[in-house]
């Protein structure tokens, strides 16, 4: 009986101790090291790079120990001025939180230390003074972005140029070499696309009947039509970019068109801006030789119808049988001479085909027509004179009567005028074409025209004075008359 109650006393012992031991046991245990509270904190956080200062990240629970804060990664170190792991209560009793002190922006951690970090590594250190082993909980931040800036051309106006001969789908540019956006992605290319619209470049010229883009994503512009520089010099659009926020930017583009040799030359004529349809007229006296002066509508000119501005060449490559011997043509200032008098030639006009050629490796040319009429010397002067004495009426009122000195201040071409006009305003001005006219050539044949044009010059002037010259000899008759009959009177009474 002894023995059994000894033995329940036994079991008893051993039930009491491992009650004991079960509640004792966990308080102890928890009180061993403080710093086992590490296990209650998260391992990873997530926050926005805009969260700002004063934002809390975690909270320790109290007790006595010591935390401390530091980085996992070696180079991110240079990120603790952005945390701040405060304290608070007692020596005995304390809590701490971590917390930013302004915030994780990616973009400003790229700009100033050219990494790229969207997850920061931290390491917390916990330590007690009743143990001398440190326990370490290690955190993960990670960083998400936000859509914080609108994404932008380098330039607010910008100009490239393309050549008027491009063919179709020649890529004239491609804008995402143009752009930009500040804000710092991990999921992939910030910008979404590109987009181009049309400003009136010129009376319905605009860019998007020449142009569009082909790739969206890297804003690829070509061209879809064929360009013409004689039409436009430059197509306006504005572009415009835009992220994956919805953000866009806009600049203003300018194309312009480079010239290409693609223009035959131009005539141009005096009363026209530009180029004309051209065809030119002169009459001209069968018996002159020299220079044809008075080309009809003007001076034959032509021009490179490219901004390249080739020199022009002239020549007469086509007209009736044997016209070379009669008529040229000066190859560079387009002079029209007549070598030899039309009147020995078979027919009184002349068509003939002037082309001026520009001076090029396209040897680009263009044809115009030159119609020669050849007419009897005499008709022509008279048809001349004719149209000058038209206009003498007007110089005679306003005018004087004397010529002389006036014909001489017309040119010295009219020299050989003035010796036989004399007289009237109008006399003079048919002596200055006529010394136009006859002033061309040394030759023997210039030498009868010299003086058979003096001769009708003579005549011509003649009849502004003859009247007078018939008035002064009546007087003069009826002077010697009354003289004469003085005389005779007196000899009479002197027998």
């Amino acid at each position: 009986m002894v023995d059994l109650f000894e033995n329940l006393r036994e079991v008893n012992s051993l039930f009491i101790c491992l009650l004991v031991t079960s509640l004792v046991l966990p308080i102890v245990a928890q009180y061993a090291n403080p710093c086992n509270v590490a296990e209650t904190l998260p391992y990873n956080l997530t926050i926005t790079e805009i969260d700002g200062e004063g934002t809390e990240l975690l909270k320790t629970t109290l007790g006595e120990f010591i935390w401390t804060l530091d980085f996992l990664i070696e180079r991110q170190k240079v990120l603790l001025p952005f945390l701040n792991l405060t304290a608070y209560g007692n020596k005995n009793l304390v809590l701490y939180t971590l917390s930013l002190t302004r915030a994780l922006d990616l973009e400003y951690i790229k700009r100033t230390w050219n990494v790229e970090w969207k997850t920061v590594y931290i390491k917390l250190t916990c330590k007690s003074n009743m143990y001398t082993k440190p326990l370490t909980h290690s955190l993960m931040i990670n960083i998400l972005e936000k859509n914080e800036f609108s994404p932008r051309f380098h330039t607010s106006s910008f100009a490239v140029q393309v050549r008027e001969n491009a063919s179709i789908g020649t890529q004239v540019i491609r804008l995402s070499e143009w752009a930009t956006d500040e804000d710092l992605t991990f999921r992939g290319q910030e910008i979404k696309g590109f987009n181009v619209s049309s400003v009136e470049s010129g009376p319905g010229i605009y860019l998007n009947d020449y142009m569009h883009i082909t790739n969206y994503l890297m804003g690829t512009l070509v061209t879809k039509k064929k360009l013409d520089f004689e039409l436009f010099t430059s197509l306006r659009g504005i572009v415009v970019v835009q992220d994956n926020g919805g953000l866009r930017g806009k600049a203003n583009l300018t194309i312009d068109i480079l010239d290409d040799d693609d223009t035959p030359p131009v005539f141009l004529f005096p009363p026209c801006e530009g180029s004309c349809p051209a065809s030119y007229f002169v009459n001209v006296p069968d018996d002159h030789r020299g220079r044809i002066p008075n080309i009809e509508p003007g001076p034959i000119q032509a021009r490179d119808g490219d901004t390249t501005a080739n020199s022009i060449l002239y020549t007469i490559t086509k007209g009736p049988t044997g016209y070379a011997e009669f008529i040229s043509i000066d190859v560079k200032n387009a002079e029209v001479t007549v070598i030899k008098p039309l009147k020995g030639f078979h027919l009184k006009t002349l068509t003939l085909t002037v082309q001026a050629e520009e001076v090029s490796s396209l040897n680009q040319h263009t044809t115009v027509t030159l119609q020669v009429n050849s007419m009897d010397a005499i008709l022509y002067r008279k048809k001349i004179d004719g149209a000058k004495e038209k206009g003498q009426n007007t110089g005679d009122e306003k005018g004087g009567s004397e010529s002389g000195g006036a014909g001489n201040k017309r040119g010295d071409v009219a020299r050989e005028g003035d010796r036989g006009g004399g007289g009237t305003e109008g006399g003079r001005g048919t002596g200055d074409l006529w010394g136009q006219y006859l002033m061309g050539g040394g030759d023997d044949d210039n030498q009868k025209d010299l003086t058979r044009a003096r001769m009708e010059n003579v005549g011509h002037s003649s009849k502004s004075w003859s009247l007078e010259v018939i008035l002064s000899l009546c007087v003069l008759s009826a002077l010697i008359c009354d003289q004469t009959y003085s005389l005779y009177l007196a000899e009479g009474v002197l027998g």
